[in-house]
């Protein structure tokens, strides 16, 4: 570990050095990023007095989440502050309509006047109201009473059969064919879903890919789709793919935009969040459960395999999830947020930290287009480039880091075009490093497919095979 005062290549006095990996590579950067874990193991040992802080977020009476972590009993900013990073993390984790906190009164009257509708949580409010139909923050005497009644989705995989699988990403859009699980067909295709207004453009896009996929091996048994966004019982409740669509089309066409689809080739359809798709992927691969799956791409998505092999109806919106704090943590302009998921395990943190380092891109370019000039700089030698996916690493290794407060994982399966190719070796390599030299404890393992193709295409192939038990 670096000393405390330990000062960049022009003069700066680093201050916070629980970031040593990181200073060690980026010589020169004024690192004001601070992990959220690293801050709340500081916070439990300064503490006097410690207890558990008991949470439980409610969706139904089938449905229930029940976390507990050691809080210090001591009201003040700081430790509100960790407090309400923490519920908001346990909030896009598991999602419900309550959010019960044993005690803590103080605590939770301010909580609940940052995630009210004019609160400054209040995208995180609206967003549950829109999924669940209410949303409120509550302290109760006791939750002690109340068990996990983590509802499973059901979702088996077969390579039985004709079938096609659609992976609808932020950028791009993955479509495969297979036959008893041999891969006939696979396509990338680029597409602009976020900044169109136009529901039909996406409908006949989804179409179109599916059409040619059937094409390929002259009819379809099964089609499988994952997508990003929350979906619950096939239907979209709310995804950035959409996010410029009025919103009368959007309850209109789109909510339902994908079975729709699929009754015209008249075959059955499986839907599912991106993330727990991948999280599939991990089981297809042999790997077992307790499995978080982290797919870097347009943005974060995130799923959770549990200890029975079994996918749970949590959110796992981890897009969402806040993994840093500090002065200069990104911010997300769709939440209002800063520090989550989505500005560090993603394509739009390549950039960001690519331009840090000084590289420079067409204004014309679309983010797919700036992420693959970064990935051929990289190939091509370039040092700032290296430390780009090197500092990937360490955001990845935090990031795990923080989610083991709320998951019970052994491993981590890496996936998405962001990880892909040497670039993104380079980066898992680095966050294996990070997680051994500030986490050693943790004993988290990272899993990739073998190829780079599988990191970009597992989802779509996983997708395909899906089936209900």
């Amino acid at each position: 570990m670096l000393s405390k005062t330990a000062k960049t290549s022009d003069g700066k006095l680093l201050t916070d050095c629980r970031f040593a990996y990181a200073v060690k590579i980026h010589i020169g950067e004024n690192l004001t990023e601070k992990s959220l874990y690293c801050e709340y193991k500081a916070l439990i040992k300064s503490a006097k007095h410690v207890s558990e802080l008991n949470v439980c977020v409610v969706r139904n009476t089938e449905q229930r989440y029940v976390f507990s972590f050691v809080f210090p009993l001591e009201f003040n900013d700081v430790n509100y502050r960790m407090f309400e990073r923490i519920i908001k993390s346990v909030i896009w984790i598991a999602g419900g309509t309550e959010i019960l906190i044993e005690g803590r009164s103080e605590f939770v009257e301010r909580l609940k006047s940052e995630y009210s509708e004019n609160g400054t949580r209040a995208f995180d409010c609206r967003f549950m109201k829109d999924v669940f139909g209410s949303f409120c923050i509550k302290s109760v005497e006791s939750i002690n009473y109340l068990a996990d009644k983590n509802a499973k989705l059901g979702f088996t995989l077969s390579a039985k059969g004709k079938r096609i699988g659609f992976d609808a990403g932020g950028s791009d859009r993955k479509t495969c064919a297979l036959i008893d699980g041999k891969v006939i067909y696979s396509e990338e295709a680029v597409w602009h879903p976020k900044t169109c207004a136009d529901y039909a453009y996406h409908k006949n896009e989804i179409k179109t890919a599916i059409a040619k996929a059937l094409n390929k091996i002259g009819g379809v048994d099964y089609i499988g789709i994952s997508t990003a966004g929350i979906v619950i019982d096939g239907e979209i409740k709310a995804s950035s793919l959409f996010e410029s669509v009025d919103k009368a089309d959007f309850e209109r066409y789109v909510r339902t935009i994908y079975k729709d689809v699929c009754k015209e080739f008249n075959v059955p359809v499986y839907i599912a969040n991106d993330g727990d798709v991948a999280a599939l992927s991990g089981i297809d691969s042999n790997n077992g459960g307790k499995l978080i799956s982290l797919a870097l791409g347009t943005s974060e998505a995130g799923g959770y395999v549990d200890k029975d092999g079994q996918i749970t109806e949590m959110l796992n919106e981890l897009a969402f999830v806040p993994i840093y704090s500090g002065d200069g943590v990104g911010y997300d302009e769709w939440s209002g947020d800063f520090g989550c998921g989505a500005n560090y395990l993603s394509q739009n943190s390549i950039i960001r930290l690519a331009q840090e380092y000084g590289m420079r891109f067409n204004e014309n370019s679309t983010p797919a287009e700036k992420l693959i000039e970064v990935r051929n700089l990289f190939d091509n030698g370039d040092e700032r480039a290296k430390r780009v996916f090197e500092k990937l690493g360490t955001y990845i290794a935090d990031a795990i880091a923080w989610y083991t407060l709320f998951y019970d994982f052994e491993s981590v399966l890496l996936l998405g075009r962001v990880v892909s190719g040497q670039s993104g070796t380079t980066a898992i390599d680095f966050a294996e490093k990070a997680l051994k030299l500030h986490y050693p404890e943790l004993r988290i393992k990272i899993i990739v497919p073998k190829d780079s193709e599988d990191r970009r295409l597992a989802q779509c192939f996983t997708a395909a095979k899906m089936q209900r038990k």
